[in-house]
């Protein structure tokens, strides 16, 4: 990995770090293995929304419904690390 790639990774760590929610996985390690950097995350049970997705479309009652659990009662700190150019957030990850 290159210093450059390194230091995003660590900054993404940083960000993922610091957020505190109930519907996003808490972040307990960040570490380097010979060549792997990784990072050590709570495990949640459920399907990704890349899983969901292979399902089909969201209908608007589903989609209203999964917004309003997503983003929870602190939606600023969701909204801002979502409106991020952040790679942290893809649909395997969510």
């Amino acid at each position: 990995m290159t210093a450059k790639l390194r230091a995003g990774f660590e900054r993404e760590a940083r960000i993922i770090s610091q957020l505190q929610h109930p519907n996003i996985c808490v972040l307990h390690d960040v570490g380097n293995d010979v060549a792997t950097n990784f990072l050590g995350m709570e495990f949640l049970e459920g399907e990704s929304l890349a899983e969901r997705l292979k399902k089909g479309p969201f209908s608007a009652e589903e989609l209203l419904a999964s917004s309003a659990e997503f983003l929870g009662a602190d939606s600023g700190q969701a909204v801002w690390f979502i409106g991020r150019e952040s790679e942290a957030v893809r649909p395997d990850s969510v």
